[in-house]
């Protein structure tokens, strides 16, 4: 039985990492539907770190304590998921050619946009896109890792 924290957040990772492949391999094209498996296999083991953690102590553990065991967890894997996301969108520069096509797309059919300022945008996107996706990738692993923390602190400790 593994009971190491931080070898639970580790595996939790690699597990969202594989299901993460996965999709992209064999589902790309419910891509954006089955992504919410990695978010499942992300609570399945933040829960995995704190429950355990909970019935393991001697006393009664408080909202702080339960919370503060989830989020060493929520923020390794985080650190692990970002440096995937980056390291997947090096490994695959089709989807940020795609992506990109999409806003050229999209700012072309924006009325109030001249040529000039969907081109200014565009650049922009260009040369900003690398940095938002990883920016995207922290807020939204810790705020998702946060959220899952809180509730199952506050259920533990009803």
């Amino acid at each position: 039985m593994i009971r190491n924290p931080a070898v639970k957040a580790l595996l939790t990772a690699a597990a969202m990492m594989v299901a993460a492949l996965v999709i992209d391999q064999y589902f790309r094209n419910q891509a954006r539907s089955l992504q919410y498996l990695a978010y499942l296999v992300y609570a399945a083991g933040i829960a995995w770190v704190m429950i355990p953690h909970a019935h393991a102590s001697r006393q009664s553990l408080g909202f702080g304590q339960l919370f503060s065991t989830g989020f060493r967890c929520f923020v390794l894997v985080t650190l692990l998921m970002v440096a995937f996301t980056w390291l997947f969108m090096k490994m695959r520069p089709e989807i940020k050619s795609e992506s990109l096509t999409e806003i050229r797309k999209e700012l072309s059919r924006q009325p109030d946009l001249t040529p000039d300022d969907a081109e200014i945008n565009m650049n922009r996107a260009i040369k900003y896109y690398d940095g938002m996706m990883v920016a995207m990738a922290i807020v939204g692993y810790l705020s998702t890792g946060a959220l899952i923390t809180v509730l199952l602190a506050v259920g533990i400790t009803v």
